[in-house]
């Protein structure tokens, strides 16, 4: 099964599960049983979420232990090459790592196997690791057990008939597993490894492309993921090859030993605590002593009751309201995306791929993370794609341009909405203005630093000559400030610029529709709108700057305190409201971000440490103007 196809079943049978869920719910509270129709809700979709992380990430560990390169002390690191051996490139690779005097592991097909097993030999008989990567490429989400250890065992027989002794590593195609992927390869005694960094040379980027990635991965414990064959096809894979020479020297550079992957899993330190794990306990505790605090004080019977007696009918119409909003923001991107000069065409799927998997890391990180993750995405897909690199300014010069457009239009929804509407308290007016400060400060900022990055570019030391470095170094800035520059060239193109802001628009009353349905499902029905209103300006406010991941916590205490305040609300009926808003956002956008992150054929550690990366290396990291923290769009 090739990997459409396996994306494509998985969405369909998650999509029925929710559904049965959504019945269950329905003829649970119909009896009665509210509680326990939110439980199944809770369940089916902790359920989807568990199993997309534990089939589409390489390294989790969710269905059993990975070798990922983890908690590795020594300056070591583990050359992979996948889907050979191929008679063009294998023997190539094989030359350059013996004059380096250099050992690597080959996750080997078992159909490639057999046609060349000449080659198996000389990868065995030059002191590399031979390894299985099953037989046909084929993908295990779907697959038998029996049929998996049948590929094994035919894999391991001819590895073991060209000389290789009997195959203890395994590597499952694309990194996807079924959940019994880890127990049957177990009980044939193998260790599935994973990888730190695939480097995406099957895309054919160029071979310095390959060695810039590849430089950019390398630390203690890393697996580079490259590739020897095609595993679908005849496939070229030379732009490896002529990577590789590169690839040693940077590591030689850099200090590292190449080793083979059970010699880096041998190395591997025992674990030590782990602070994110002990946090996560006493949150648990935490959240316990609040749910006891609430039930002997009667708030948790209230909440419930809340949460029992929600209109779904509504709810499914917030959701919708919602995935059009972030259309609509996606598109008011894909806008400023279109007006760079000399760029490649940019898909609107790809546009809202990154939206959403940026929205995922938002989720899960503090500091808006996801701003840099979508700009990595979509550059990703565009190099895949046209194997052109459009340079990171730009694409941040076309973020920040997205963001202040939205923020003018945010300001301006709700100065008319204070004129309007009746009903609104003067907290509103409070927001406002706080909203329009921020606004006024990032584009201060922003253009402070535009101005000071334009005048390092064009004004040089006066009365002398600079030295090669120095130039280099405005050279580098000429060219931040000529991206960056780029990337606003939206302002300067009425026709695009009057699509965006209706996009703009279109995004915003689309995200009100979504806040003003949910307060109806809730039974928040007195002053709706007007509630709305507030709600929506609040919201903004608080995702300008995250204290938790996803502002968990601090959301929906913003909303309780800002209904109670401004309308009188019940303070349990306002934390339910917050918490329902919330969990309708991350269900949408983490949900779907998730499935995105697997269509892009990227693991979750690949887009963090990439978006690290690229925004330790980006000079001009601007503060993000204010945006909708429930309109799902960073």
């Amino acid at each position: 099964m090739r990997k459409v196809e396996t994306l494509t079943i998985f969405i369909i049978l998650a999509a029925v599960l929710l559904c049965g869920a959504l019945l269950g719910h329905l003829l649970l509270a119909n009896a009665g049983n509210g509680r326990l129709a939110w439980l199944l809700d809770g369940a089916a979709i902790a359920l989807v979420a568990i199993v997309s992380v534990g089939v589409f990430s390489p390294n989790s560990p969710i269905f059993g232990a990975v070798i990922s390169g983890r908690r590795i002390g020594d300056r070591v690191m583990a050359l992979t090459f996948d889907d050979g051996p191929s008679p063009d490139t294998t023997p190539r690779i094989l030359d350059i790592l013996r004059d380096a005097h250099v050992h690597a592991t080959f996750f080997v097909l078992g159909k490639h196997a057999e046609r060349h097993p000449e080659i198996v030999a000389r990868i065995c008989g030059e002191g590399h690791e031979v390894a299985s990567h099953g037989w046909g490429h084929g993908l295990l989400v779907f697959a038998r057990p029996s049929a998996f250890k049948h590929e094994l065992q035919r894999t391991a027989e001819i590895l073991i008939a060209c000389g290789a002794p009997a195959p203890r590593l395994f590597r499952a195609p694309h990194g996807f597993r079924g959940p019994f992927v880890n127990r049957v390869a177990g009980r044939l005694g193998y260790r599935l490894v994973g990888w730190s960094k695939g480097v995406f040379d099957t895309a054919l980027p160029g071979a310095n492309i390959i060695a810039q990635r590849s430089r950019e991965a390398m630390r203690p414990g890393a697996i580079l993921l490259l590739h020897d064959a095609d595993g679908n096809g005849d496939g070229d894979r030379s732009q490896t090859a002529d990577a590789l020479p590169a690839i040693l020297e940077s590591m030689r550079e850099r200090g590292l030993e190449a080793v083979t992957v059970s010699e880096l899993a041998s190395r591997q330190n025992p674990p030590r605590f782990s602070w994110k794990r002990g946090l996560i306990g006493l949150g648990a505790v935490a959240l316990v002593a609040t749910l006891f605090f609430e039930k002997s004080s009667g708030g948790l019977t209230s909440t419930l009751a809340v949460f029992a007696g929600l209109n779904l009918g509504l709810i499914g119409l917030a959701v919708l309201a919602n995935l059009i909003s972030i259309a609509l923001k996606a598109s008011l991107w894909k806008v400023c995306l279109e007006t760079i000069p000399e760029r490649p065409s940019v898909r609107f799927i790809h546009v809202l791929s990154a939206v959403f998997v940026g929205f995922l890391l938002n989720s899960v990180f503090v500091a808006r993370a996801g701003e840099v993750a979508r700009a990595v995405v979509l550059r990703r897909r565009i190099t895949r794609q046209s194997g052109l690199q459009l340079p990171l300014g730009a694409v941040a010069g076309t973020i920040i341009a997205e963001s202040l457009i939205s923020a003018a239009i945010l300001v301006s929804i709700l100065v008319v909405a204070a004129f309007l509407v009746p009903g609104l308290p003067p907290v509103l007016a409070h927001a406002i203005v706080a909203l329009l400060v921020l606004v006024l400060a990032a584009a201060a900022v922003i253009l402070v630093a535009a101005s000071r990055t334009r005048r390092s570019a064009t004004v040089g030391a006066r009365g002398r000559t600079p030295g090669r470095r120095e130039q280099q170094v405005r050279d580098r800035v000429s060219s931040l400030a000529r991206d960056l520059g780029n990337g606003h060239r939206v302002m300067r193109h009425p026709g695009a610029a009057a699509v965006a802001i209706l996009a703009g628009l279109g995004s915003w009353f689309a995200n009100l529709a979504a806040i003003w349905l949910t307060l109806l499902a809730f039974g928040i029905g007195g002053h709706a709108f007007a509630a709305a209103c507030l709600v929506f300006a609040v919201s903004n406010l608080v995702g300008v700057v995250q204290l938790t991941p996803g502002n968990l916590g601090v959301f929906p205490v913003a909303v309780a305190v800002t209904l109670a305040h401004g309308f009188g609300t019940d303070r349990a009926l306002g934390i339910s409201f917050g918490v329902g808003l919330q969990a309708i956002e991350v269900a949408l956008g983490a949900g779907l971000g998730l499935l995105f992150l697997a269509a892009e054929g990227l693991s979750f550690a690949d887009v963090r440490a990439a978006s690290v990366r690229e925004s330790g290396a980006t000079p001009a990291r601007q503060p993000a103007p204010p945006d909708s923290s429930f309109a799902l769009g960073e």
